[in-house]
């Protein structure tokens, strides 16, 4: 049979012996001597076999023993490299199945880059953005991460003659807080601007002064409840809330005052169901959890930037009437006209507006006078207040015989007899009797009456004269560049008053007749105000 050799001066003899016959005990067809392993191949097997050498390899010292041990340290994996492969996070990225722990004082890294640079982002992901300078995180999408607020304290002493006091830093006035020897003070004692607070009148000489506020981080988000009450019966389980909280934990319950344990209910879509009836009687309150508002406070001065702007923001709808001043253009930009405007009565216009009158002309009008009560009826109205337009004809009929005895006639506000444009025709009371009155161009504005030259004023009323068109005044202090347009789209002519200043180099008045149109823009005060 073969013998299986192992070289005497690589083995300690005595020591692997020892160890052979260890494994050997009780006659297995193989046999040591003299360092010599004999194997009787008609009762070896491959398992004896191997647990012999094994046993060798265990017992041997220096290089046969150290492959053991390492071996063993990799758990005797027979495909030790297929186990890394598969399951060691790699250095090109992986997922980790446990938390991770860093033990050191120093930092860790986060990934880093521009906001050009995000992926499409998965809820939980969290990175460095080098475009914002800020930590964000990705729920739905990706957001600033960070906020909240700081403190401010201030001090001084007052001393008697100081109103005006620097803070060490800008605070909004509704953030603040000020304090005169300890008590509150109330924001009509004080003004805040920037950093600079100002008292009315000056704190007296020795108080404390203490300045609190709250500076504004970054939006800060708060939560907004809903409160649902009910009555307990003893038997309701069941209670509809006025909307579907996100979960449990998005309420508070109490019953009478005292707060119940999550464990005493359920919520379920909008139901909030008790294991135990509520007793009859008692008070069930539910605060839900209605909404995340989140709220900006009022940016420290200068601290919004062009940066923080974005683009097409500041839109029309958001710069108030009058709020952008011509000192504010650049020279020659004179911005948009205003909307149209439709005028029917007089009116003074502004820079840059647009003008269409629209005033019809008053016609003729012929009224029957009677009388009644002692008064003048004109078309059966006692003795109204009449309203006539220069250059257009007034008749009125005192054919009827109760104008018997009382002619009808007009002074003016000094009590003179007013003739000019007046023809009084036949006796009143009688057939053909009238007054017919041409309202001449110059007829003064008011001061006018008609009376009965019998029985006196008290029979009549005042008369108001109108002009037959209307007038658009021109703006008040005009500067280089404003301009007005105007169209006369009605029936009557409109007169453009020049409010102090030339139209075309001259001191008058502008006219525009039934559908004219001007625009008018001012040059200096030589030139006034030129039609384009």
């Amino acid at each position: 049979m073969a013998l299986t050799r192992i070289k005497s001066d690589s083995i300690t003899t005595g020591v692997v012996e020892g160890k052979v016959d260890a494994h050997l005990s009780g006659g297995t067809g193989i046999t040591l001597s003299s360092g010599v392993i004999a194997v009787d191949s008609t009762i070896a097997t491959n398992a004896s076999v191997t647990a012999a050498i094994d046993g060798l390899i265990d017992a041997a010292p220096g290089a046969l023993n150290t492959l053991n041990e390492l071996a063993a340290s990799i758990g005797d994996d027979a495909n030790f490299a297929n186990t890394v492969a598969t399951t060691k996070l790699s250095l090109t990225g992986g997922t980790l199945t446990g938390p991770l722990t860093i033990n050191d004082t120093s930092a860790t890294r986060v990934s880093a880059g521009t906001t050009a640079q995000r992926t499409s982002g998965t809820a939980g992901d969290f990175r460095y953005n080098s475009t914002t300078g800020k930590f964000e995180g990705y729920t739905t999408s990706w957001g600033d991460i960070g906020g909240g607020a700081s403190f401010q304290m201030d001090q001084f002493t007052g001393n008697g003659s100081s109103t005006v006091f620097t803070l060490s830093g800008a605070l909004p006035e509704l953030n603040s807080m000020v304090y005169l020897d300890g008590v509150y003070q109330s924001k009509s004692n004080y003004n805040l601007s920037g950093n600079t607070l100002t008292f009315s009148p000056a704190p007296a000489s020795g108080v404390s002064i203490e300045v609190m506020g709250v500076i504004m981080a970054a939006p800060t988000a708060s939560t907004e409840f809903t409160l649902n009450q009910f009555t307990g019966n003893g038997s309701t389980t069941a209670f509809t809330l006025t909307f579907a909280p996100a979960s449990e934990n998005e309420t508070s319950v109490y019953i009478n005052g005292v707060y119940q344990s999550k464990s005493n209910y359920s919520v379920a879509n909008d139901v909030l169901t008790f294991s135990t009836a509520p007793p009859a009687g008692t008070s069930v309150e539910v605060m839900v959890a209605s909404s995340v508002v989140v709220s900006i406070s009022t940016p420290n001065d200068g601290t919004v930037t062009t940066l923080k702007i974005v683009d097409n923001a500041v839109t029309t709808s958001k710069i108030a009437n009058g709020a952008v001043t011509s000192d504010k253009l650049a020279a020659g930009a004179g911005g948009a006209f205003n909307d149209f405007v439709i005028k029917t009565a007089s009116y003074t216009a502004v820079a840059r507006d647009q003008i269409i009158t629209n005033k019809a002309v008053a016609a003729p009008a012929t009224y029957a006078v009677t009388v009644s009560g002692g008064v003048f009826h004109i078309d059966g109205s006692a003795n109204p207040v009449l309203v006539l337009t220069r250059g257009l004809t007034y008749t009125f009929i005192q054919s009827d015989n109760s104008n018997s005895n009382h002619p009808i006639a007009f002074k003016d506000s000094l009590g003179n007899s007013y003739t000019t444009g007046v023809t009084s025709t036949g006796t009143p009371g009688s057939s053909g009797a009238q007054t017919v009155f041409v309202v001449p161009a110059n007829a003064p504005l008011g001061g006018l009456r008609y009376y009965c030259t019998v029985h006196g004023d008290g029979m009549g009323n005042t008369i108001n004269i109108v002009e037959p068109g209307l007038t658009i005044t021109l703006p008040t202090s005009p500067v280089a560049g404003n301009s007005v347009f105007i169209k006369n789209a009605g029936a009557a002519t409109v007169t453009v008053g020049r409010n102090g200043s030339n139209i075309n180099s001259t001191a008058d008045d502008g006219e525009l007749v039934t559908d004219a149109a001007a625009t008018l823009v001012y040059v200096d005060s030589t030139i006034g105000w030129k039609e384009l």
